[in-house]
């Protein structure tokens, strides 16, 4: 593998950017060292207990793109603004890196100076180029490898990498195992840039919001905490009964956990909204109450649950 230039200089503006957190901002931000401080004693315990340079390394990676300054800017926006050897086209890049991609991905083809890899939790193809090419990189990037990575855009089609990457000797059901668990934990990874999976789940889930109607005779169910399990348990076995396609056979559908407060609620609605989906709402019943006959005792009497 080769570098080309202009990845080249994203590898140099990356390393600056580093350097700009670690040897300006934390010596002349007093609030973002006590933030950066508390978290790893947090993340290490106190005193800090670190297992290796690439655990910190990773570590403070996201904590430099998830920081908000009181203003709510970045450490990002504040880079961009204090470094004018960025040319305008670098400054509107790297105010990407905001927000990075983060995936599990298995390589699909080699290039002269990368390779593209598909990430398995949005099902996206990326063309990631390293600013710096070890020789094991070479030989661990090969097709059909998985590694789990982070991404930063140094154009509008090519990405390099943020953090550390590694690169994992596991079977595809295992990885297959971890994409899930992902995407259940943070299901807006699942749709990160991809238009045709967001149209696809907009019309799933107009779908279910149909059978939910044809099967409660409503958008909106009032129920007690403790029967959710069971309500929920029933709609499912009917939204199978309604697949057209055949269901693996042992197949279960997931069990849902619900929050302790919720299933000792004596008012939960379970509101199904055509934009925004399925919610399970607590006092929603008295909530309903108050809007369909409105009055100034009763509106006092639950104040207290708005």
């Amino acid at each position: 593998m080769k570098i080309a230039p202009h990845i080249d200089r994203f590898g140099d503006i990356r390393k600056m950017f580093v350097d700009y957190f670690q040897y300006v901002l934390l010596k002349k931000d007093d609030g973002l060292k006590k933030t950066f401080l508390k978290a790893s004693r947090e993340k290490y315990g106190d005193p800090r207990i670190i297992n290796s340079e690439d655990e910190f390394h990773e570590f403070t990676d996201n904590f430099v793109y998830s920081y908000r300054f009181p203003d709510n800017s970045t450490i990002i926006d504040r880079y961009v603004s204090e470094t004018p050897d960025l040319s305008e086209t670098e400054k509107a890049v790297v105010l990407k890196w905001k927000d990075p991609v983060v995936g599990l991905f298995q390589v699909k083809r080699t290039l002269p100076d990368g390779f593209v890899a598909e990430n398995l939790i949005n099902e996206v193809d990326y063309t990631i180029k390293p600013t710096t090419i070890p020789q094991p990189l070479e030989q661990l990037a090969r097709p059909g490898a998985f590694f789990k990575a982070k991404i930063i855009p140094a154009s509008d089609s090519e990405y390099i990498f943020s953090g550390v990457q590694e690169f994992l000797d596991i079977s595809e059901k295992e990885i297959l195992k971890r994409v899930a668990q992902i995407q259940m934990k943070n299901p807006q990874f699942a749709f990160r840039d991809n238009e045709e999976r967001i149209r696809r789940g907009f019309e799933l889930q107009k779908e279910d919001r149909e059978l939910f109607i044809e099967y409660f005779g409503s958008d909106e169910v009032l129920t007690e905490g403790r029967k959710l399990p069971t309500l929920v348990a029933e709609f499912m076995d009917y939204r199978l009964s309604k697949l057209t396609k055949p269901i693996p056979e042992g197949y279960k559908p997931p069990e849902m956990h619900f929050p302790k407060g919720l299933l000792k609620s004596k008012d939960v609605g379970i509101v199904f909204d055509e934009l925004s989906g399925q919610h399970y709402l607590v006092n929603y019943g008295i909530i309903l109450n108050v809007f369909q006959s409105p009055g100034e005792a009763k509106i006092q009497r639950h104040k207290g649950i708005f």
